[in-house]
């Protein structure tokens, strides 16, 4: 028996909930998993992105960055609520970001800007798993932002946009923390010839 056989982690996470179409009396459902290939899914409705770890971390900052930036520009001021949400980044980062590897330059990183209902995150992801075959791997790309959108969190996948309520972008950026911190816990061993 290798190393590789009996040291694999099983570690699983699923976390559903049901969200609403703004606007509108229709709900879905919204998933967030940690999947044995070490990625992080979210499943909205039949939209299905995969994030790697580092990704993951990434878009549940800047989500709940984006309900600080919604809740100043609604009530001009931070309430306790938001302190503490905001505070949540810096400790998830702790617990996660010293795990991961480093990423690829330019395949993880939202770039903030602007303040208040202006702010927004944007950046381009490497797709850890496309659903169209590349010949070259390195076009599996998507461009991804994150911002306030009226009294909601938009959050953009190329030209698909999701409108979340803050407390269902709140959920999802606690879901994809998790997941992520299950994929940063995971044991990595090499196997020795």
């Amino acid at each position: 028996m290798t190393n590789s056989q009996c040291c694999n982690s099983t570690a699983s996470f699923i976390a559903t909930s049901t969200f609403e179409f703004l606007d509108t009396a229709e709900t879905y459902s919204a998933s967030v998993s940690f999947r044995s290939t070490g990625l992080v899914e979210a499943l909205l409705h039949d939209f299905r992105v995969a994030f790697t770890p580092y990704q993951a971390h990434q878009v549940a900052a800047c989500l709940i960055q984006a309900i600080g930036h919604l809740g100043v520009s609604l009530t001009n001021s931070y309430e306790r609520k938001t302190l503490n949400l905001l505070d949540s980044i810096g400790q998830w980062t702790q617990l996660i970001l010293p795990n991961l590897p480093a990423p690829e330059a330019g395949t993880a990183e939202l770039r903030h800007q602007g303040f208040g209902p202006a702010f927004v995150a944007s950046g381009v992801f490497r797709d850890p798993a496309p659903q169209v075959a590349f010949e070259d791997e390195s076009q599996a790309i998507y461009d991804i932002s994150v911002m306030p959108h009226k009294d909601a969190i938009m959050l953009k996948f190329g030209w698909v946009g999701w409108i979340f309520t803050p407390n269902e972008a709140e959920w999802l950026a606690d879901q994809l923390w998790t997941a992520a911190l299950l994929a940063a816990k995971q044991p990595v061993y090499s196997i020795s010839t």
